[in-house]
């Protein structure tokens, strides 16, 4: 290393160790690694894909029962935002931490909130529908008044798209 005029004063600080990179979402074997790191590394190809993550960690049973930190780790990599505050929920007397069950809980709660996020965006559309066929309604009544349509059209408060949507309902019959 360089560390330019002042070298020796920096160097005394620093040593020069070589570092080995590895690139995780690249390898398809990770039998090389001898520790918990395996078992870690191992759910990288399956963190984006919940279904077989959860598949995965059923198929191998180290999951049943990891470290501590091991646990904590691929509660990152997998995005289980709850473990760290319900961790002891978890563990396995005498065994460690069964990562299946907190899966399975995950992949739950994301059913739950796609549900409600769901019944909350169908609320929605709904009132949004209600909104414009009473719009609708009302121009189609202020039509029977002697006002022009495009009178009847402020009234309602709709566009000149809109309207003719509405006389289009009332010709099919659905207003």
């Amino acid at each position: 290393m360089d560390f330019g005029q002042d070298g020796e004063k920096w160097e005394k600080l620093f040593s020069d160790y070589r570092i080995h990179l590895v690139c995780l979402n690249e390898m398809k074997d990770f039998d090389c690694f001898k520790s918990p790191l395996k078992d870690l590394f191992g759910l990288v190809p399956y963190r984006s894909d919940k279904q077989r993550l959860r598949k995965y960690l059923e198929e191998n049973a180290v999951y049943h029962s990891l470290d501590e930190e091991t646990a904590r780790a691929a509660s990152v990599l997998v995005g289980m935002k709850n473990f760290e505050k319900d961790k002891d929920k978890y563990l396995q007397e005498g065994e460690g931490y069964d990562m299946c069950t907190a899966l399975r809980e995950l992949v739950e709660d994301g059913r739950l909130e796609g549900l409600e996020q769901g019944r909350s965006e169908g609320l929605e559309q709904g009132l949004a529908r209600g909104k414009r066929e009473e719009k609708q309604l009302c121009y189609l009544r202020a039509l029977n008044l002697p006002l022009a349509p495009k009178d009847a059209r402020a009234v309602a408060g709709i566009s000149e798209k809109e309207a003719r949507a509405a006389l289009r309902l009332r010709k099919q019959g659905k207003i």
